[in-house]
Order: structure tokens, then sequence, then C-alpha cells
């Protein structure tokens, strides 16, 4: 891929997208204050152009979108904190490591003791961890926010950064 394509994950396939980087900056100022669905679609609308992405798939694409907007500028989610499927995004980005085996552990432990619907994925691309802007290792991401940074945070902790995203 070219320097001016991005690779993001929509649904459960990681896709190429061209001009992904270009849209962003161009709306960031006057669109960071939206919510999120209008975001996606907007941003899915423009993709679309450069990119060959089915009617049938826009939805996808949009929340994917959405979220890659809000990690890439930094603003913070307006809307549902869920995936599509009603659960829980959440993530760890390390390399594989043991601090980052382990807290993807505790987060699922501390996610099953809350009895919680969620996504847990523990994310050891290079390139990908290098999307969500965030600079340290394991780190532990709610909803698309690092909570943790270069830690590895008590399972008591976790619970407790879960239960914000639940009250």
């Amino acid at each position: 891929m070219g320097d001016d394509s991005r690779i993001i994950k929509v649904g459960q396939n990681k896709v190429g997208l061209r001009g992904l980087d270009q849209a962003v900056a161009e709306m960031t100022a006057e669109w960071a204050s939206r919510p999120d669905g209008e975001i996606g679609m907007e941003l899915a609308r423009r993709m679309q152009k450069q990119n060959y992405i089915s009617d049938a798939a826009l939805d996808k694409y949009a929340k994917a979108l959405a979220g890659h907007f809000r990690r890439e500028t930094g603003s913070a989610t307006i809307g549902d904190s869920a995936t599509e499927s009603g659960a829980l995004e959440i993530r760890v980005l390390g390399i594989g490591c043991s601090q980052c085996t382990r807290l993807t552990q505790l987060a699922m432990e501390a996610v099953a003791q809350l009895g919680l619907p969620a996504d847990v994925e523990h994310i050891i691309d290079v390139k990908q961890i290098a999307s969500y802007g965030v600079i340290g290792s394991p780190a532990l991401l709610i909803a698309g926010k690092a909570v943790a940074v270069g830690h590895v945070p008590s399972k008591e902790r976790i619970i407790k950064w879960l239960e914000q995203y639940t009250n």
C-alpha cells in the first residue's frame, strides 16, 4: 500500500483505505463535536470516492471510521461506548510480552467478574498499535480511551474503570 493508505479494522476484517488520513485532517476542527454516527457516515461517504465500500457494508465502515476519527483526533466519543453487538470494546496494545499477556488476562477476568458483554482484543501488530496514537506498552483502552499506559494495573482498578462505562 502507498503512503496515503491506512489499515483499519472493520468488523472482524482489516481493510486498507486510501485517503483516510487526509479526510480525517479535513474534518478535524468542524466535526469533532458531532455525534459518532454522523462522523462515521461522512467519513464512509468520503472513503467511497476512493475505495470500494458496498452500500450493505456502509454502517460497519461508519462505526469503524468514527472510532478511527476519535483516536486520531483525540476527541471524546459522542454517542454509544459499546460495539455494534452491544459489547464494550476493550483493547490491550502490546507486542506480546509477558506484561501485555498479563494485562489481557486481567481485563478478561475483570469482565467475567462483572458479567459484562465485552469485546476484548490483544493487538500485537505494530502498525495497528501505532494507529491508536498511544506511546508505551502495555496499554489498556476501554471504549477507545487509554486508561493505562506503560504498566499493568490491578484487576480491582480495571474493574473500577469498567464500572464507569456500565453506570
